[in-house]
């Protein structure tokens, strides 16, 4: 398992080359079609049910807590360090929310019981497992559901502009390629699609796979999207 701890920092979380001043403070949008709208999903569920309970598995700033705060969804959130926890709760008291409780894990240890949450959020970071880390985290994230638990997992697939600028080293592990502070870090890029799904489908009854993918002049972000039922 890639070292997270070691990586994410506060002074490293967001760019201030363009003078920002906090982080990221806005939920992901695909998190909010699939948790509001039945017509993306086959796999739906209601999150304003009561004791609703949501997960998210690197919770950043807060961003994506954010929707289910303001929502009154009871959440809770994990992350790799106390630097990383507190710049979360940091920035949801900033925007004037309680935030809620945040443990240190890493996807491959999440230290919370079994069987817990209705809905696991993981955007953009399963991948800091690779290889056999990649299986074990995808084990962890189906332990803390409940059943018919769903979980919505984005990460980059191999058209992601950061994924072809890696080095291809196996299936599910690459190095970092482009600079920053993750250069030559072990990730767990999904490079074989139908592997992956089996991955997915030994922990999960019901497995759907999504795209999103944004195109710019010089960049060009191509996701997977998995929404899974436990």
């Amino acid at each position: 398992m890639i070292k997270q701890n070691k990586i994410w920092l506060k002074k490293n979380s967001f760019e201030k080359k363009f003078g920002s001043k906090f982080p990221p403070s806005y939920p992901n949008e695909t998190v909010i079609k699939l948790c509001t709208s039945k017509r993306l999903s086959g796999i739906s569920t209601n999150i304003f049910k009561k004791n609703f309970k949501v997960i998210e598995i690197g919770c950043f700033a807060g961003n994506n807590l954010r929707f289910f705060i303001e929502n009154k969804i009871q959440c809770f959130g994990s992350e790799i360090n106390k630097e990383m926890v507190k710049l979360c709760q940091d920035n949801l008291k900033r925007l004037k929310l309680k935030p809620p409780l945040v443990k240190i894990g890493v996807n491959e240890k999440i230290n919370y019981n079994n069987n817990l949450f209705n809905m696991l959020v993981s955007i953009n970071t399963i991948h800091y497992s690779f290889k056999h880390g990649l299986i074990k985290a995808v084990k962890e994230y189906s332990r803390v559901l409940k059943k018919g638990g769903i979980a919505i997992i984005e990460t980059p697939n191999i058209d992601h502009t950061i994924v072809k600028n890696s080095k291809f080293i196996d299936d599910f592990h690459f190095k970092w390629g482009p600079s920053g502070f993750r250069k030559n870090s072990d990730m767990g890029f999904i490079n074989n699609e139908k592997k992956f799904m089996k991955i997915l489908k030994k922990f999960f009854k019901k497995v759907e796979i999504n795209y999103k993918i944004e195109n710019y002049k010089k960049f060009k972000m191509s996701n997977y999207v998995f929404v899974c039922q436990k």
